[in-house]
This record gives C-alpha cells, structure tokens and sequence, in this order.
C-alpha cells in the first residue's frame, strides 16, 4: 500500500485560481511561511487539516 501524501498539485492549483501565495496562505493559518513551505516540500499530511480550513477544502480530499 502506497503511503499518503499531501497532494500540493492540488494545494497550488487552488491558490493560484485564488490569487493568493503561500504567504497569504501562511499568514491566514497563523504561522510561519517557512512551516507552510516545509509541508508543501515534504508533502506533510500535518499541513492537510489548517491549509483545507483556510482553502474551504476538505482536508481528505487534498490527500493522494
């Protein structure tokens, strides 16, 4: 069974239809743009739960 991942594909897709950056997005969460980057690289599933809440995704479908 393949392990989960972070699905940034997704992630930045939906920031770029929105017009906003991983700033905006780190400043939304309340943390640090470095946190945000870090989830995004490592495709950390710890990012899926505050970044779906901002994006108004659920945080399941930004797994892969």
């Amino acid at each position: 069974m393949a392990s989960m991942k972070l699905n940034v594909e997704k992630i930045i897709k939906e920031l770029e239809r929105i017009d906003k950056s991983q700033k905006w997005l780190s400043d939304q969460i309340g943390t640090s743009q470095q946190l945000v980057n870090y989830w995004l690289r490592s495709e950390s599933l710890r990012g899926a739960d505050p970044i779906g809440k901002i994006l108004q995704i659920n945080p399941r479908d930004l797994i892969k």
